[in-house]
């Protein structure tokens, strides 16, 4: 078993995202994404999440007893801080095989201090992996955020 976040992420990396959903956890819409936990083991998941083109994410703090990070997949992400474009993904390039030069990168959101973060024309996926205290009901990070 893994001792902490940065071991899980790692091990699902190394291991080629190995897939293990629940078996009747349902797909979750936030409006912006829909989002699924393709895998869960103890307190530790992995949510699948396309977002639309265009996108607005909340910028959210409260979801501190949920120690996660973003595996990048495809797409655009744009952060601004002050108005001004901080991140720009799809400025980034691409592999020789086509890929993302961000594919299988992780991120959390305290790397970066945005004060909103948009998806490009295209949408983008990503991949959110989760460590969830033993107090709260494991469901989905985006549940948590579901008004």
């Amino acid at each position: 078993m893994w001792k902490d976040l940065n071991e899980f992420s790692e091990w699902f990396i190394e291991n080629h995202h190995p897939i293990k959903p629940p078996a009747y956890e349902p797909i979750y819409d936030t409006g912006y994404s829909l989002r699924y936990v393709v895998f869960r083991e103890d307190r530790f998941q992995v949510e699948f999440c396309i977002v639309k083109p265009n996108s607005v994410f909340p910028i959210d703090s409260s979801k501190s007893d949920v120690n996660h990070c973003t595996l990048f997949l495809s797409g655009s992400f744009i952060g601004y801080k002050d108005d001004f474009v901080a991140l720009d993904t799809s400025k980034l390039g691409t592999n020789p095989d086509g890929t993302s030069i961000l594919l299988n990168r992780t991120f959390t959101d305290s790397q970066f201090d945005l004060d909103k973060l948009t998806t490009g024309d295209q949408g983008a996926a990503f991949m959110s992996i989760q460590h969830w205290a033993e107090d709260i009901a494991m469901s989905s990070l985006a549940k948590l955020t579901i008004t």
